[in-house]
């Protein structure tokens, strides 16, 4: 699913791109360069003389580029040829963040972190996002984030509108939810100690995969749209619904979650329309395991899921796990397509993906 122009091998022209390679310390010395010996600021690497169609910005991982304004393509890509955006770790040099160059808005408000447009089509990955007076991250349709960090923002940490894709990113510690979706797919996402929902979904055709959300104020997963799906998802110890639907459903399912220790219902559902919902775990739910009625509910489990290690945010079910009889694909452990890039956060000893064998999360 990753861009051919970066991920083939090789680098620059040699490859079938234009690389723009950005300073370490922002500087603009050498304009729309394309040598990583000679890099251009960010300012000009987003502008009009940068990273258009095809080719790919590298923000080099050295420290914080501080910002006042949200950081924002100038050109367009195409579904042909995205614009990439990448991240990297000083040409494969120590890293200082992890591998992700932080972007720093310094509280500025008003604005966005990163804004991306749905005319941009783009791939953005490998960022370290904060502290915006908006959203973290604001991204549009035809669009995909991966394996980005926002964090401290003043609003939600990703705003996704409009059929984008998210994959591999973390929201935390943000003042509004984790992820707002309007519509879209979030793939192996985690949100976090966040002031509203982990993830709140108000728009059709939302659907989340093997997410968690944890330790949220409000509910993990709030869907407030028919037929927004949460699968293979974890929502544990959040502050109200482990899952809450509070629009009528109309179709949708719910299906192979584990919901524990929240402080409301592990899922509410309230009087839905041809929902299913299948094959979830629950376990410690304050009020009450789920509320509703009128929807197909089938091979349900209970019991503590005997996670690996929640306290350190690890999500993984032991071996005795009561959770681990669930019928859930157990196949996305071994054979994930992005375990080149590693999970959000930490990586395993082979730089892989440490998901979880048998439950609806990932090890962070």
């Amino acid at each position: 699913m990753q861009p051919t122009n970066i991920f083939g091998g090789g680098s620059g022209t040699a490859n079938g791109y234009t690389a723009h390679y950005v300073a370490h310390d922002g500087t603009d010395t050498y304009a729309n360069a394309t040598n990583s010996a000679t890099p251009c600021s960010l300012a000009t690497a987003m502008g009009a003389g940068g990273g258009a169609a095809g080719d790919v910005v590298f923000i080099m991982d050295s420290g914080t580029y501080t910002r006042t304004t949200a950081v924002s393509l100038t050109n367009n890509g195409s579904t042909a040829a995205y614009i990439v955006v990448a991240g990297i770790d000083n040409q494969n040099g120590a890293n200082s963040n992890g591998g992700r160059p932080i972007i720093d808005l310094q509280d500025t408000g008003g604005v966005n972190g990163i804004s991306v447009a749905s005319n941009n089509v783009s791939w953005w990955e490998n960022l370290d996002v904060r502290q915006a007076g908006l959203a973290g991250v604001s991204i549009g349709d035809r669009n995909i984030a991966y394996n980005i960090f926002s964090h401290d923002n003043g609003s939600d940490g990703f705003d996704v509108l409009g059929n984008a894709v998210v994959i591999f990113c973390d929201s935390s510690l943000n003042a509004g939810n984790g992820f707002f979706v309007s519509s879209g797919e979030i793939w192996y996402c985690r949100s976090f100690d966040n002031s509203g929902d982990g993830f709140q979904t108000n728009g059709e055709a939302a659907h989340h995969f093997w997410c968690q959300a944890f330790d949220n104020t409000v509910d993990g997963f709030d869907c407030n749209h028919h037929s927004s799906n949460v699968s293979f998802c974890t929502a544990d110890g959040n502050g109200g619904d482990g899952i809450s639907y509070t629009a009528t459903i109309k179709g949708g399912f719910t299906f192979g979650n584990i919901l524990s220790n929240n402080g409301a219902y592990g899922l509410n559902v309230g009087t839905p329309k041809l929902h299913m919902t299948l094959f979830n775990h629950f376990h410690g739910n304050t009020t009450a395991a789920k509320s509703g009625s009128g929807y197909l509910s089938a091979d349900e489990t209970t019991g503590d899921p005997d996670f690996t290690n929640a306290a350190s945010d690890d999500f993984s079910l032991g071996a005795f796990s009561n959770a681990n009889n669930l019928e859930l694909s157990t196949t996305y452990a071994g054979t994930n397509p992005f375990t080149d890039k590693g999970t959000v956060g930490t990586e395993d000893a082979a730089g892989g993906v440490k998901m979880a064998g048998d439950s609806g999360g990932m090890v962070g």
